[in-house]
């Protein structure tokens, strides 16, 4: 969702539907967005079979959606 956000920004702008140049927008959101995306996924999935732990319960998988969304926010 992030990430089609992001770059939507580009053919708003060109529609001349943004009053602003969305470079850096686009930069955060597609950076950071991203990236928080990947970390999660990458300590949700692949952390706890490398390190021999348990799965991440519903909870826990809830809140680092819930921190992903707000630090995209």
């Amino acid at each position: 969702m992030w990430s089609l956000i992001g770059v939507s920004l580009w053919p708003l702008f060109y529609a001349q539907q943004l009053g602003f140049y969305p470079n850096l927008l686009h930069a955060r959101l597609m950076i950071e967005a991203f990236g928080w995306a990947f970390v999660v996924g990458f300590l949700g999935t692949a952390g706890p079979r490398m390190a021999k732990a348990p799965k991440l319960t519903p909870l826990e998988l809830c809140w680092l959606f819930a921190l992903h969304q707000t630090s995209a926010i």
